[in-house]
């Protein structure tokens, strides 16, 4: 199980990573992604939550050790509220428009 809360971590900050590439390159796209991901990581944490909370006591001990030690790389993202706030804000940018310059033949 710790191998599969890595391995979930590493793809999270590996979406977050290419997410971000997107919103700067095709920022629609992008936001419409990282706003994707960031339901996603509060859908994890969530079954987590209540995984560890509805479970005996001995499992409750395991997976909480397991998420203790795999979430470690996104324990900044979980102490900050980082998916919550940083999702409000996406959800009320604004569409930049970038114009293209014409093509002179």
């Amino acid at each position: 199980m710790l191998y599969a809360v890595w391995s979930l971590n590493g793809l999270f900050n590996l979406l977050l990573l290419t997410a971000g590439v997107q919103l700067i390159r095709v920022p629609r796209r992008g936001r419409g992604l990282t706003i994707g991901i960031f339901l996603c990581e509060i859908a994890y944490y969530l079954l987590f939550f209540a995984a560890s909370e509805l479970a005996s006591q001995q499992t409750a001990r395991a997976i909480s050790a397991r998420f203790g030690v795999g979430g470690g790389g996104l324990s900044f993202q979980v102490l900050s509220l980082y998916p919550v706030w940083a999702l409000i804000i996406l959800l009320f940018a604004k569409d930049r428009d970038l114009e293209r310059p014409a093509v002179v033949h």
